[in-house]
């Protein structure tokens, strides 16, 4: 979109709007929310954009709130997102932090990979906690484990069986 659009401060804006180009040759569908579970309070989601060849005179856009029921939610995300470790050696106390959106209370289960590269070795298989993080006791490389970098895919699961995850990379050196 770039800078033909002069967007209005988004507390001046909510629901579903639009906005034209200088030249009104280009329009901007836009969402605008005062809540984002993957960004800020008053961030701006742009919809898409339609072009044409000769400027529109006239443009009716349909405006609509929208009423967002928010519930309480978990997000997961782990301490280091990246471990490098050589051949041989064990890292104690792995943490899984644990974000509690909206005074979620409830209790979070957060499980290692399924699948784990060869000669690595995660314990325990799970951990559950009402709390901001667990952590794993260990993570111990064998002498045998190829050299690499693996994604392990960690995830999580409320009461409800809401599954939340999270990528860390495991770099053997």
């Amino acid at each position: 979109v770039g800078s033909l659009f002069t967007r209005p401060p988004p507390d001046q804006l909510s629901g579903f709007d639009a906005l034209k180009s200088e030249d009104e040759t280009e329009h901007e569908i836009f969402f605008a929310t005062d809540f984002l579970t993957d960004g800020e309070p008053g961030d701006v989601i742009s919809l898409g954009t339609i072009r044409t060849d000769s400027p529109i005179r006239a443009f009716t856009f349909a405006r609509k709130e929208i009423d967002l029921q928010l519930e309480p939610d978990f997000a997961i995300a782990a301490e280091q997102p990246t471990i490098t470790l050589n051949r041989g050696e064990l890292l104690k106390n792995f943490k899984i932090n644990i974000n509690r959106i909206l005074d979620f209370a409830g209790n979070v289960t957060v499980n290692r990979p399924d699948v784990l590269p060869g000669g690595v070795k995660i314990k325990p298989a799970s951990r559950s906690t009402t709390g901001d993080s667990v952590s794993f006791k260990k993570i111990k490389i064998k002498g045998g484990a190829e050299p690499g970098t693996y994604p392990l895919e960690f995830t999580a699961t409320d009461e409800t069986g809401r599954v939340r995850k999270a990528i860390v990379n495991l770099v053997i050196e």
